[in-house]
């Protein structure tokens, strides 16, 4: 009984252990996400400021 109950115990500290890896995994794609997101924002944003600052010359 003592060996079943030990066994059990490490295979429940290893489900811990990839569930924690798991969530870590997910939190730093989810953190990727917001830069890629950030990045697509600023590059917009520096188009359409680029097109303002030469729409003088055509207008």
């Amino acid at each position: 009984f003592g060996n079943d109950f030990t066994e059990i115990r490490f295979k429940v500290q290893t489900h811990d252990e990839k569930l924690e890896d798991i969530s870590n995994d997910i939190s730093e794609k989810q953190k990727g996400n917001v830069q890629i997101t950030t990045t697509i924002i600023t590059g917009i944003f520096g188009v359409i400021m680029a097109a303002l600052g030469l729409a003088h010359y055509f207008f």
